[in-house]
């Protein structure tokens, strides 16, 4: 990924993206030291090839909540936006009252028979 691709994103992304390298980097001396021979140190690479493992699932599945919740919250926005208002086009409180003696004193509104 270019230099300018990764300054793009958020933060988060770009430390997860460092983090999946590092992880990846660990993987390619674990497999070095082992091809040497050297035993104790593919182990303390391994060591941290999981911990990045560990890392990398929990930012995931953070991830994966935070999307989740947006989603939620994109749904439940669309839902009240959905619902029929009171008096839609009222736009204010002097406005509504304006609104409301006029239902009151219109003969329209007047009862048969007064």
């Amino acid at each position: 990924m270019s230099t300018e691709k990764i300054m793009d994103q958020p933060v988060h992304a770009r430390l997860l993206e460092a983090l999946i390298q590092c992880r990846d980097r660990f993987i390619f001396y674990v497999e070095h030291h082992l091809a040497n021979g050297a035993a104790v140190k593919a182990a303390e690479n391994d060591r941290f090839v999981t911990l990045a493992n560990q890392a990398i699932a929990a930012a995931e599945a953070q991830q994966e909540r935070l999307l989740q919740d947006m989603h939620d919250a994109g749904r439940e926005i669309d839902r009240v936006m959905a619902e029929p208002q009171p008096d839609a086009e009222v736009t204010n409180l002097t406005e509504y009252r304006n609104r409301d003696r006029a239902r009151r004193v219109h003969p329209s509104n007047a009862k048969e028979g007064a």
